[in-house]
């Protein structure tokens, strides 16, 4: 189905004008917006699309869609206008209706930490069998998910990462996605300012399965209740997991293969993706060079070289629940390690105290030294008891850093994105 005959059958009451050629795509954005496109003006706190009109219509755009109070006057003969009361519902509901006119398996993917990662190794994972689709970087809120949808295009599955800034963002995504498979990867301390407890982080997530056929979780999942629709994940079946300084050796069955990525956090995650990939007919001996796909985006747990210093830049996202996993799984690589540790943002009103349970549970491990940064961190240091400096001048750190260290240290950076800590490593 053409996305002209979608757009006229779910916006036929808010069609003003019909335009004289077919449209095959459709931009927000007048950048990029190319010649014959519909431009869909979208709205926000510090931006108004329907301020670039003009500037759509002189790039020759095929369509608008806009708000009702917003028809220009000005509206040439031959193209397409659609007026609606929300520009960002009729967008989503675009996106939904061509998703649901292919024929294409869907993946969903959410949780507190962990869902980039494991949708990254879904996607290598199932990549040796099928032709996949995965929405880029974090495109994974109420307009990522759209526009990463008009993005597919003849691929077998379709792998969705969905995020929830807000109570509803999960159940409405599902409801555009309407997943064959849900995944939820785990639960923890995260947006806290938007849900108020982690309880409340969980129902959210669960609501990935309020449009799902098939769901999955973790066998330990948090506040489990809110997941009875969920097939347990038990990671039993996997006979033999030997824990080596550069990653892990797997045994399934009669096939070995080696992940090459440190932390249990990351094991669980490349688990969960396996299982996902096996009940998907993926073969054990197609594993390994699914494996060997794997990219993951930049700043998480990127591992670079530095005048004979090993960096791990872990500094994409940061919530207490990816902080002490990837803290656990640094601390048990080999040599002198140096943990360098920003911000979490978005916490809510126990910010301070999670922060402090961070330096708390430093405690229980032996790191050269603990480098902290931000207003927040200052509570993590104060209740840490170690040898540790703090730091509100990234300059002032990434000298001292570069003072302390020695070759052969690892270094690992972590905080919100926000922080933007990865410039210590560029000031180093």
């Amino acid at each position: 189905m053409s996305l002209t005959i979608i757009l006229e059958k779910i916006l036929s009451d808010s069609l003003i004008q019909k335009g004289k050629t077919e449209i095959g795509k459709i931009s927000t954005d007048t950048r990029i917006l190319e010649k014959g496109a519909l431009f869909l003006a979208l709205t926000g706190e510090k931006f108004d699309g329907h301020d670039f009109l003009q500037a759509a219509l002189e790039k020759g755009a095929g369509g608008i869609l806009i708000q009702k109070n917003h028809i220009p006057d000005n509206l040439p003969s031959n193209i397409w206008c659609f007026a609606v009361e929300d520009t960002l519902k009729a967008y989503q509901d675009i996106a939904m209706a061509v998703l649901e006119a292919k024929k294409i398996l869907k993946i969903a993917v959410t949780g507190t930490s962990g869902k980039t990662t494991t949708k990254e190794f879904i996607r290598a994972l199932l990549s040796v069998r099928y032709k996949v689709f995965a929405n880029q970087g974090n495109f994974n809120n109420q307009v990522g998910v759209p526009l990463s949808i008009l993005q597919t295009t003849d691929e077998e599955i379709g792998i969705f990462e969905l995020g929830a800034g807000k109570p509803g963002d999960i159940h409405r995504l599902s409801e555009i996605v309407k997943p064959d498979i849900a995944l939820v990867t785990s639960i923890g301390e995260g947006h806290l300012e938007f849900f108020g407890s982690v309880e409340n982080v969980a129902k959210e997530k669960a609501s990935i399965m309020d449009f799902g056929k098939q769901g999955f979780c973790p066998a330990d999942i948090l506040f489990p209740v809110w997941f009875s629709k969920f097939q347990k994940v038990n990671f039993s079946s996997f006979s033999r997991i030997l824990s080596t300084e550069d990653g892990y050796q797997i045994t399934i069955q009669n096939n070995t293969v080696f992940l090459p990525f440190w932390g249990e956090y990351n094991l669980f995650n490349f688990l969960t993706a396996l299982t996902i990939a096996l009940e998907l007919d993926v073969r054990e001996d197609q594993i390994q060079d699914g494996i060997n796909r794997i990219k993951l985006p930049s700043y998480r747990q990127e591992k670079k070289e530095k005048e004979g210093r090993i960096f791990y830049l872990d500094c994409y996202n940061a919530n207490p629940l990816s902080m002490k996993s990837a803290l656990s799984g640094f601390e048990k690589l080999e040599g002198e390690k140096i943990a360098v540790l920003g911000d979490m943002l978005e916490l809510g009103r126990d910010e301070e105290v999670l922060h402090s349970e961070i330096g708390k549970f430093l405690n229980q491990f032996s790191f050269k030294k603990v480098l902290f940064y931000g207003r927040l961190m200052k509570k993590a240091f104060e209740a840490y008891q170690k040898e540790k400096n703090y730091f509100n001048d990234k300059n002032d750190l990434a000298l001292f850093l570069k003072n302390e260290s020695k070759k052969g240290d690892k270094i690992f950076i972590k905080a919100s994105r926000g922080m933007k800590l990865e410039e210590i490593f560029n000031l180093y």
